[in-house]
């Protein structure tokens, strides 16, 4: 098997300093990788469905939006009210969420791509497959990919 990262000259030029159990223990570090990134899965987020009705936006997918993202809604909608500076309420369960002012479907994916950065996204693998813990004050994304935790601002 040929790895890019061991090549012949390579191993003849150091074949003195490399300790045999060091280039098992590449090999199968090099395989586990492989194995790591065969195991990425993308996640599709579903565009937020925006409708006006008199000087309101309304989202009716925002339960939908949470669920996809493994977060709260209401964490959402608080990330929502700041970055849009407005208020919000939430009707029929959860699942439609009111906001006070016109914003179209751009604004609010702009928002949300942010909001992806910032509270979903791992700093380290880049990975959509987080959970956020929340301790004491401080929140931290947990990774179930790469196993990272990383404290936010």
């Amino acid at each position: 098997m040929e790895h890019p990262y061991i090549t012949q000259e390579r191993l003849e030029t150091t074949q003195e300093i490399i300790d045999p159990k060091f280039e098992e223990l590449l090999v199968s570090a090099y395989q586990e990788l492989n194995n790591i990134k065969g195991n990425v899965t993308r996640v599709k987020i579903p565009p937020p469905q925006v409708a006006f009705h008199n000087r309101k936006t309304i989202i009716s997918n925002i339960s939908v939006l949470a669920k996809t993202l493994n977060r709260d809604t209401l964490h959402l909608v608080k990330y929502l009210d700041v970055e849009l500076s407005t208020s919000s309420s939430l009707r029929d369960n959860g699942d439609i969420l009111q906001i006070t002012g016109r914003f179209n479907d751009k604004q609010i994916e702009r928002v949300i791509k942010s909001y992806i950065r910032e509270y979903i996204m791992c700093p380290t693998c880049k990975s959509l497959d987080t959970n956020l813990i929340r301790t004491n004050r401080m929140y931290s994304i947990e990774c179930k990919v790469c196993g990272g935790q990383n404290y936010l601002k």
